[in-house]
């Protein structure tokens, strides 16, 4: 999204004419230090802004016993649609894999910053559940990352998450529990709106309002007053200071004074939960600039929230699961984000409710809707079957992602053609059909010239070739693929492999012996400590010796096979072959 555009030039007159008539330009500058001083306002205030994402929710929607989660206004599906959110992740399990799938998306996402790469490890080292308002509370990689996924509403990335949100919702209603608050308490935050945003509230009084991510304020009001902007955003922005008036300690999503636990240890600073659900009661301009919103947590608003997530309830299933909430997201209609859990299981290597997920998402497509989405859904059903070794049935999506993309008007790029082309060619691979795979590979690399996807194709026509005992031919597959790969590629490993398997199948066993060592002496280069690979190109390198009549050296390669084997059935097969050298020494 282009928030604003800032045209700097020599001549500002000549240039300030026509851009008046242009909503998002920002300013004609002809001084650099004045367009680099507007930048930083405006990126300060448009961060600012997209720090608490809100959502409304009226009512009057759920009046009817009838109305279905499609017929649900945009905005009340999408309010519906953080709060079972939460709901799920919360009833997610606590796991070490979790929190190492977060750690490596924060380092993946930092991967060129020393100064955040050792906050990460800092983490990684002395985190323990009692440090997570601490660690939220900090300006590092975690604040930042954890409210941009939820800022995007992407599922795969808030999910990634869910590790350190259990952590800090734990600590949270520990302290809630603990909190020792009188009838009434007043906070206060400063923060900036869109103007659609604040029009929005203004037509919503008596709703509701969720504010998903946590929602920091405090109680002392000139402190929201700093935080407000001061009405500099204007007019894409407005200034608003938020009035919470809390009535009631009675509340699902916890909220409590963190002073002693926050980073900052910010006097009088209130924490509340993501998903937090208040009552609009009032929105009004009390000074020029300046907005005023009243908003209430209260025992009533509970009440009210508790007959929302009832009927959610109702439509899925009593205790929400990633799957429920996926089956959720495609009655609503939403099916891109249907598919986000899809993949969420796909990742986690859970095929089954992966598919069911996809399978969910397909059925509400319209015949009228069938454009890319519909292609990635199929292609994703497809990948499962074949990752799950049922190549027929991967076959079977693969031809209906073809008939959904090359044979529609959704005009397809290169780079989907490719995909598609590259799979149906391993299914018919995988299915004895080598014809038909090459023809599709051949598809591919007239699309392509991409390096990685050049390499990888070759590879597997070669692949097809070798099974069709065409070896003359598929060396030279090989050898291509050879020159796209770069150094350290995996790929290269692979390839040596399979070449100096090439050369042993067609009787040429000192070339054989050749490959294997270009095969292994990569291998050590760039993955030593990948055991299994070692041990495979051990084992070929050993039956390549015996073949060459080099026993002495065949020896060597078995035992060392032997070290890194850890499966007991081959460890016998080799420990045998290992006598039959000895044998014939």
């Amino acid at each position: 999204m282009i928030c604003y555009v800032y045209v700097y030039c020599s001549d500002r007159e000549k240039h300030e004419l026509w851009a008046r008539q242009y909503q998002k330009i920002r300013g004609v500058y002809i001084d650099r230090e004045t367009l680099l001083k507007q930048l930083t306002i405006d990126v300060t205030l448009h961060s600012k802004a997209l720090t608490a994402p809100i959502t409304l929710f009226k009512r009057d929607e759920l009046t009817k016993k009838e109305t279905s989660m499609r017929n649900l206004s945009k905005e009340c599906a999408l309010f519906m649609w953080h709060q079972l959110l939460f709901e799920t992740l919360l009833q997610s399990n606590q796991t070490s894999k979790a929190r190492h799938e977060m750690l490596c998306e924060c380092k993946q996402h930092y991967n060129n910053n020393k100064i955040e790469l050792d906050k990460i490890i800092e983490f990684e080292t002395n985190f323990s559940h009692d440090l997570a308002i601490r660690w939220y509370t900090r300006d590092c990689f975690l604040y930042r990352l954890l409210n941009k996924s939820m800022r995007t509403q992407n599922i795969n990335e808030i999910y990634k998450y869910r590790s350190f949100i259990l952590d800090l919702h734990e600590q949270l209603g520990i302290l809630h529990q603990s909190m020792k608050s009188p009838e009434f308490m007043q906070v206060y935050r400063g923060h900036l709106m869109k103007f659609e945003e604040l029009e929005q509230m203004r037509a919503n009084i008596n709703g509701l309002i969720s504010l998903n991510t946590y929602f920091s304020t405090s109680t002392k009001a000139e402190i929201a007053s700093n935080f407000c902007g001061g009405g500099l955003g204007r007019p894409t922005f407005q200034s608003v200071i938020f009035t919470i008036n809390i009535k009631s300690n009675v509340t699902t999503k916890p909220f409590a004074n963190i002073q002693e636990f926050s980073y900052m240890h910010d006097e009088g600073e209130v924490l509340f939960s993501a998903g937090t659900v208040f009552r609009i009661n009032d929105v009004s301009e009390f000074n020029e600039g300046i907005w005023s919103t009243e908003l209430e947590l209260s025992s009533d608003v509970q009440e009210e929230l508790d007959d929302v997530m009832q009927y959610m309830r109702m439509q899925i299933a009593e205790r929400p699961t990633l799957a429920t909430f996926g089956n959720f997201l495609a009655e609503m209609g939403d099916l891109e984000k249907a598919e986000h859990i899809g993949t969420v299981h796909f990742r986690a290597g859970d095929y089954q409710t992966a598919l069911k997920m996809y399978k969910s998402a397909l059925d509400f497509i319209s015949s009228d809707d069938r454009g890319m989405s519909h292609f990635g859904i199929l292609n994703n059903i497809a990948t499962i079957h074949f990752n799950s070794g049922e190549y027929e049935m991967a076959l079977e999506y693969y031809k209906q992602v073809i008939n959904a993309v090359v044979f529609t008007d959704t005009s397809p790029t290169n780079a989907t053609l490719v995909l598609i082309y590259q799979n149906v060619g391993l299914s018919y691979l995988a299915t004895d059909n080598y014809d038909l795979a090459i023809d599709y590979f051949t598809h591919v690399l007239k699309l392509t010239n991409d390096a990685t996807i050049l390499a990888k194709t070759h590879s597997n026509v070669a692949n097809a070739l070798v099974s069709k005992k065409e070896f003359a031919t598929a060396l030279q597959n090989y050898e291509l693929a050879l020159k796209y790969y770069s150094s350290d590629s995996e790929g290269l490993v692979d390839t040596y492999n399979s070449i100096g398997l090439v050369h042993h199948y067609a009787g040429d066993f000192e070339n054989a012996v050749l490959s294997f060592h270009q095969a292994l002496d990569v291998q050590l280069a760039t993955s030593p400590d990948d055991h299994a690979q070692l041990a495979t190109i051990y084992n070929n390198l050993a039956k390549a010796c015996c073949e060459v009549g080099d026993l002495d050296q065949a020896m060597i390669y078995f035992r060392k096979q032997l070290d890194l084997e850890t499966d007991q059935d081959i460890r016998r097969q080799v420990e045998m072959n290992i006598r039959g050298v000895e044998q014939n020494l």
